[in-house]
């Protein structure tokens, strides 16, 4: 019987015909070799199809390619990855980022033999020509519990246990954006056995054509987001996750729900931006009241290594708005700023 890998990387690609190599040969070129390459050509209508045929050809041992023309975000191609995947871990890579050389060979390294259910690492936001713009390391405090899981709630930066996501069922919600958020805080506070690296493993590279980059992820609306999916989720989450104390989920909760009332759907209609505030809302009071209660506390202070000034600024002023019951017209408001500054 073949031997399965340890780590299953999974890429999904769309249009990236001049970018996948970042992703790809940084995974190829790692120090630790015991892994497999899941990459998804996903309604593709450049060159990617030819050139995935062609690393296919030249690592058949490592890389298996699938295509797929359904589903209108990345959440279709990473569940059919990950429904095909063999692998203990998962790591999960955007085709325009790379990951450093020994990514691997660091995180397994406190795998404990595998038993850990969730590794993550630092990141680097860089530019095309390498210099390095931000960083984010991902730090625990084993005497508080305080566990800060950032990047927007992305799911690169980590390597997963397989049959805990599947034990789960943590899987992406299909054709919702950002498909991320749900399924990484779900990852981060359900996992019973989990290792941060003090080290930066992951590049994120800004590309002028990257969804984040040009403002694709500012014009959302509700029925776009994965609400529907935080509703039903929540009660579940917070009664077996395993962060002690709950106010770290609690933080984690509050973050998203600023990003997406603020962030991710800053350019939408003032109509727009009114519902989804109000929903937003409703679940940052059902579950993190205390965070409601004491704005300063616990959003200057905490994780000030691993979230910038601005977000913790932007956290502090969305939990006071909320104190205040004038979230959404502070929403409205924001939003409105920014129509102007992009005139």
């Amino acid at each position: 019987m073949e031997k399965a890998p340890r780590v299953s990387f999974i890429v999904p690609i769309h249009n990236g015909e001049k970018l996948m190599h970042l992703a790809l040969d940084s995974i190829l070129a790692q120090t630790e070799q015991d892994f497999e390459v899941l990459a998804v050509n996903h309604r593709s209508s450049d060159g990617t199809a030819a050139v995935l045929e062609e690393y296919a050809k030249k690592w058949p041992d490592k890389i298996r390619t699938f295509a797929i023309n359904t589903g209108t975000t990345a959440s279709t191609p990473k569940n059919l990855a990950l429904k095909n995947a063999k692998g203990s871990y998962i790591a999960f890579i955007d085709c325009d980022d790379r990951i450093s050389p020994d990514y691997l060979q660091k995180m397994l390294a406190v795998s404990e033999n595998d038993s850990v259910e969730m590794i993550g690492c630092g990141v680097a936001s860089v530019t095309e020509q390498g210099e390095i713009v931000s960083t984010s390391i991902l730090r625990e405090n084993r005497e508080t519990g305080d566990f800060a899981y950032y990047r927007h709630g992305a799911a690169t930066a980590a390597l997963v246990r397989r049959d805990f996501l599947l034990k789960n069922a943590l899987f992406f919600p299909e054709n919702k954006l950002p498909e991320d958020v749900i399924y990484s805080n779900a990852v981060a506070y359900l996992a019973n056995k989990r290792v941060l690296i003090d080290d930066i493993g992951y590049y994120y590279i800004a590309h002028p054509g990257s969804v984040t980059h040009n403002g694709g992820f500012s014009s959302f609306s509700q029925e776009q987001m994965p609400l529907d999916e935080y509703e039903s989720d929540l009660p579940v989450i917070f009664k077996t996750a395993s962060v002690n104390p709950v106010e770290t989920y609690q933080y984690a909760l509050i973050l998203s729900m600023w990003a997406l009332s603020f962030v991710f759907c800053r350019h939408s209609s003032t109509r727009n931006i009114a519902q989804i505030t109000r929903r937003c809302s409703k679940m940052v009071r059902l579950y993190a009241l205390p965070m409601v209660s004491s704005p300063m506390v616990y959003h200057i202070g905490r994780f000030k290594n691993e979230l910038g000034l601005y977000v913790r600024l932007g956290v502090c002023a969305y939990a006071c708005s909320l104190r205040l019951h004038l979230e959404v017209p502070f929403a409205c408001a924001t939003g409105f700023l920014f129509k102007l500054l992009r005139r």
